[in-house]
């Protein structure tokens, strides 16, 4: 009705055929779950999801950040994975540099995974 719980394709034209069921078998870390067919995440409140066949690179990274609420005006480094989907960046971030780590393995696996079967 409203599009709550409704993950929407990150790219047009990228869309895959059941979203939500993918959604709800995914495995979640963070703010990030990961489906068989694609990864689902929150961007400006609004949750998306990238298929593992857009995805070219993924690699976890420390990402500085300019806090100035809870920092005290500091910069800081945060755990995070880069995605690229051709010319498209998204960035995820995480709690500790571990979660950060296991989900660039996963989009990789299942990136390779999903090559190898087209």
């Amino acid at each position: 009705m409203f599009g709550f719980g409704k993950a929407y394709p990150y790219l047009p034209g990228q869309e895959i055929d059941d979203a939500r069921g993918d959604r709800k078998q995914a495995k979640k870390i963070g703010d990030t779950r990961f489906g068989a067919e694609a990864l689902y995440f929150y961007q400006d409140a609004t949750q998306y999801y990238l298929p593992y066949r857009c995805i070219t690179k993924a690699d976890a990274q420390m990402h500085t950040e300019h806090h100035s609420c809870c920092a005290g005006d500091q910069t800081m480094e945060v755990p995070s994975v880069q995605i690229r989907c051709g010319k498209e960046l998204v960035r995820l971030t995480y709690s500790s540099t571990e979660a950060s780590r296991e989900a660039a393995r996963i989009i990789r696996e299942k990136t390779d995974k999903h090559c190898e079967l087209h």
